[in-house]
């Protein structure tokens, strides 16, 4: 498990602002009929102003485009108010560069009013974010920031900037500037703050974080998944088994990676009956060799028998010498006819000494004493010890005052 970021399609895009934003943006305008102020629009100017305003309300953007271009002034302010205008029909015209170019233009000015200014510093910055101008964005958000004129969405758009711009530990400080504002973090914010926690090694915070993703969504696997992926590379294997159990029960399903990884982790924990019952949930659990294998090993750490050497014995059928882990098992318990079926079925060239001593043992336990002796002979070929020598003598012996019976 990994977290994987895309800051192309964070949750950056789905807060970006839409037209009808931008556009409510421009609010009615101090238009008037002659010129009385430095910040007043000169007659003429006014009323060409008031048409282009009124051919938009009617959707005639392309009619009221031409009468704005058409305007030609010496006044300062005509000009940065006209252009403020332009901006957001060319924007609304789908005209971007020249719906930046003309906002710019406006701000950079100086010669709107205050209000004005602010108005169109937002809009410009919104309108660079919203053609992925990150850089251009926060520059012109941070300007409000000065001003003393940002408030929480502007800080949410700040965020969304420099998490675009992978500047990991500024994300992260214009998230806490965000809370003064609005203490609720949202899945939005609270997501570019996981991002940035990730990319710094903050695993702690990162942890804590997903909880709360958690509480508003559930749901969401990959929350849940990811929360599991952090308490692993702290090493809180405990932690990473109950967020596994919990997404359980709250009804994620869990992909065949996370089965093993759950099971993994419950015979870490030492609770191997868990990880064996969990192992049988995968698809390829009575088909993939290693997993029948560890499927085996669980199930006779867990002291269940029975299923054990089911399990030993499909794994014999794909390889003979796993037929000694079923004699072993049977063995243990005392079962010792059961034993022998399994010790024949090893394959002459995989036996050992210990093997043969357990053939000959028993052989011994269930009165073969003629098949015991023939098993001590063998067993002596591979070591001749005291052992073997024992064993020799003393079937060579019963076999003898059975014969005379």
């Amino acid at each position: 498990m990994s977290i994987k970021l895309n800051k192309r399609t964070a949750p950056v895009s789905n807060r970006i602002i839409g037209k009808a934003v931008l556009f409510a943006a421009l609010t009615v305008m101090p238009i008037v009929n002659a010129p009385a102020a430095a910040n007043e629009l000169s007659h003429s100017t006014a009323q060409r102003v008031q048409s282009a305003h009124a051919h938009s309300l009617e959707g005639e953007l392309t009619q009221a485009i031409e009468l704005l271009e058409s305007i030609s002034t010496s006044r300062d302010y005509d000009k940065a108010f006209v252009a403020r205008m332009l901006g957001v029909f060319y924007w609304q015209n789908d005209q971007i560069e020249a719906a930046i170019a003309q906002l710019r233009f406006a701000v950079e000015s100086g010669n709107l009013d205050e209000e004005q200014t602010v108005d169109t510093t937002k809009m410009l910055a919104d309108l660079y974010l919203s053609n992925v101008q990150f850089e251009e964005a926060l520059g012109f958000y941070l300007r409000l920031v000065n001003s003393g004129h940002a408030n929480e969405m502007t800080w949410l758009r700040i965020t969304q900037s420099y998490y675009q711009l992978a500047k990991w530990p500024d994300v992260l400080s214009s998230v806490k500037q965000y809370r003064t504002l609005e203490p609720t973090l949202d899945v939005a914010m609270l997501s570019m703050r996981l991002g940035a926690e990730f990319q710094l090694k903050k695993w702690s915070s990162a942890s804590k974080t997903l909880g709360q993703l958690i509480e508003l969504e559930p749901d969401n696997a990959r929350w849940w998944q990811q929360l599991v992926s952090i308490e692993i590379r702290r090493e809180r294997s405990n932690s990473a088994l109950n967020v596994l159990t919990l997404s359980r029960l709250q009804g994620i399903p869990l992909s065949q990676h996370e089965v093993r990884l759950l099971a993994q982790l419950y015979a870490t924990q030492g609770i191997p009956l868990k990880s064996a019952q969990t192992l049988a949930l995968l698809d390829d659990a009575k088909t993939d060799m290693n997993t029948i294998v560890r499927q085996a090993q669980l199930w006779q750490q867990a002291k269940q028998w029975k299923t054990a050497v089911e399990y030993w014995q499909l794994a014999a059928t794909r390889n003979a010498k796993y037929h000694w882990n079923v004699a072993q098992l049977f063995l243990s318990q005392r079962d010792y006819d059961s034993a022998l079926i399994a010790l024949e079925q090893i394959p002459e060239k995989q036996l050992s000494s210990i093997m043969m001593f357990a053939k000959v043992q028993s052989a011994y336990r269930t009165q073969q004493l003629k098949l015991a002796l023939t098993y001590a002979k063998r067993a002596r070929t591979f070591e001749s010890t005291a052992e073997s020598e024992h064993w020799v003598a003393y079937l060579s012996k019963q076999v003898e005052l059975r014969e005379q019976l």
